[in-house]
């Protein structure tokens, strides 16, 4: 139930709580989870940080509660016109499309209406037997489209 009021999130800020994440997603002997990147300054609003915690939260629970994986990777990237928030796992895959697995329960489909809600754009990869990955791509404010 880490960090899942918005407040919380604007006392650590994103990049901590995103470091705090795989801490305590980690079972040693089973999956590492392990998390790259920083933000520099205080760009992303604190509703949409909120946001991304929220998702990266409910990709870590899905990939180990169903894929199975040994290494689930949190990646927060920024670059001039958007933020992108990955998590990658090496688990199962997916042997459905992804829309056929948002349809069975509320996870997907929740990750991608927190990313519509704060202006991103939501995207899953995944194959059997190779992981998934999934992607939040924010835009910055004022960069071009």
């Amino acid at each position: 139930v880490m960090a899942l009021r918005a407040d919380q999130t604007r006392r650590m800020g994103l990049e901590l709580a995103l470091r705090q994440l795989p801490e305590r997603s980690t079972v040693q002997g089973r999956v590492a989870c392990s998390f790259e990147g920083t933000l520099s300054g205080d760009g992303i609003a604190p509703e949409r940080q909120h946001e991304l915690l929220r998702i990266a939260q409910e990709a870590v629970s899905n990939a180990v509660r169903h894929a199975h994986p040994a290494n689930v990777r949190i990646l927060l990237q920024e670059e001039s016109a958007l933020w992108r928030l990955l998590v990658i796992d090496d688990g199962r895959g997916m042997t459905l499309l992804p829309e056929l697995y948002a349809s069975q329960g509320y996870g997907l489909n929740n990750m991608r209406e927190r990313a519509g809600a704060i202006g991103g754009q939501f995207h899953i990869e995944s194959r059997p037997g190779e992981g998934t990955r999934i992607i939040v791509s924010l835009p910055r404010p004022g960069a071009p489209s």
